[in-house]
């Protein structure tokens, strides 16, 4: 039976810092207090996760690419100066590799805002990621 088994899951998150939400807390607190608030602070964490893909920083390269995150839209990664940086430098990472159970936690020192995904006149790199829920698993399919 499905339920029966163990799920095997992985994931990686990108934390904030507290740093993170103070270099957002003008804007961060003129809202968070609101029922809508409340509600974009989920989607906004949601796009601080990637499911089923457990990245360290090795995974990472000179070359920007892109990875999607489970608010289906995509972040920028890319090693800079021997620093990860997301979103063309809009976040950097502070503290990698962090293991937990199941996952890869790396900190940020900025909120990742799901309205600034990164749109590219060409097309970046595609991290290799597994499948994520909503996404084409069959690129070849004429809607992917």
């Amino acid at each position: 039976m499905a339920f029966d088994t163990v799920p095997n899951w992985s994931f990686t998150f990108f934390a904030p810092s507290n740093e993170a939400f103070n270099n957002s807390a003008e804007y961060f607190s003129t809202y968070y207090d609101s029922p809508k608030g409340k509600f974009w602070f989920g989607n906004l964490m949601t796009h601080h996760y990637i499911p089923n893909s457990a990245l360290t920083t090795s995974n990472f390269s000179g070359v920007e690419s892109k990875l999607q995150t489970g608010s289906y839209l995509y972040i920028g990664a890319q090693i800079v100066n021997e620093e990860l940086r997301l979103n063309q430098g809009a976040a950097t990472v502070t503290d990698t590799n962090l293991a937990v159970t199941g996952g890869i936690v790396h900190i940020v020192d900025h909120l990742l805002d799901p309205a600034a995904m990164i749109f590219q006149a060409e097309e970046l790199p595609r991290m290799k990621q597994s499948f994520i829920a909503g996404s084409c698993s069959n690129p070849s399919l004429p809607y992917c």
